[in-house]
């Protein structure tokens, strides 16, 4: 079913407890298939956010490519452990070229979707009646876990991952540039990171 999934050698499960993180992934379960109907996105306009390049997502999504860089294939095995899609004892899982996509049913049982690829990296994709107060928790939560994964690999000696390049994160660098470009210019954004379904 996952014909992209390389495993890697991993770090043990040895994990250091009572750092901010580590619980991040505790209310991470599968989402519902088919999703509930609407548009998921990594950014949509609300009354809360109504422009994209002064958004507190904006900021966030930033912080998760600078955190993600070198424990992808480690945070991916995490995600995936949760929604059940790998085993128990998977502990890296290679980034795939072309892009994979997960429901997930997250805190407060909201759902969004997990994506990821080569290109663009891990990304949250939230339903279009998420209020942007929700999408900047999961973010900020995802910062935390990704910095407390990092620490983790440091204590086990874990090799980090290869630099991609491009990188994720260098896609995401172009992203901002070209909507932050159109808001200037008075046009609407209507969604930043779109998932199309169907």
């Amino acid at each position: 079913m996952f014909g992209w999934f390389k495993r890697k050698a991993g770090p043990p499960a040895d994990e250091p407890a009572g750092e901010g993180g580590h619980d991040f992934l505790d209310a991470f379960r599968p989402g519902p298939d088919p999703l509930p109907p609407g548009r998921y996105a990594m950014w949509l306009p609300s009354p809360g956010e109504p422009r994209f390049t002064a958004s507190d997502t904006r900021r966030n999504v930033a912080r998760v490519y600078e955190a993600a860089a070198g424990v992808e294939t480690f945070a991916l095995a995490d995600l995936l452990r949760r929604l059940g899609a790998v085993g128990e004892d998977t502990r890296r899982v290679a980034v795939p070229d072309d892009l994979a996509s997960f429901p997930v049913l997250g805190p407060d049982d909201q759902v969004f979707v997990l994506s990821v690829s080569q290109e663009k990296g891990i990304r949250f994709h939230f339903h279009e009646s998420a209020t942007p107060a929700y999408r900047n928790t999961v973010l900020a939560g995802f910062v935390a876990y990704l910095g407390f994964r990092r620490r983790v690999v440091a204590l086990t000696g874990a090799a980090l991952d290869e630099p991609r390049d491009p990188s994720p994160a260098a896609w995401w660098g172009m992203m901002e540039r070209v909507v932050a470009d159109t808001e200037a210019r008075g046009e609407p954004v209507e969604a930043v990171g779109q998932m199309l379904l169907g």
